[in-house]
């Protein structure tokens, strides 16, 4: 059985994928030497070491469910963890 034949030559897609929708900004009449200084800043970053004294005591499963409702505030106001 022969090896497959290694080809450099890439297949011409123009035209056949769709363009990417227009980003509508609406940037218009923005004052930016106005803009208030943001409170937080996202992802909010979680460091595994200041988990460790609550996880001690229990499960990490035990822990999800007694922070539950603060886990979902923080992904809601930062979007990510």
């Amino acid at each position: 059985m022969d090896a497959p034949t290694i080809t450099t030559e890439k297949k011409d897609l123009s035209g056949k994928l769709p363009d990417c929708p227009r980003t509508i900004w609406k940037a218009d009449n923005i004052d930016i030497d106005n803009i208030p200084q943001p409170r937080e800043t996202a992802p909010l970053i979680v460091d595994a070491k200041d988990l460790a004294e609550r996880l001690k005591s229990g499960t990490e499963e035990a822990y999800f469910v007694a922070e539950r409702e603060k886990i979902m505030e923080q992904l809601q106001q930062h979007g990510a963890i």
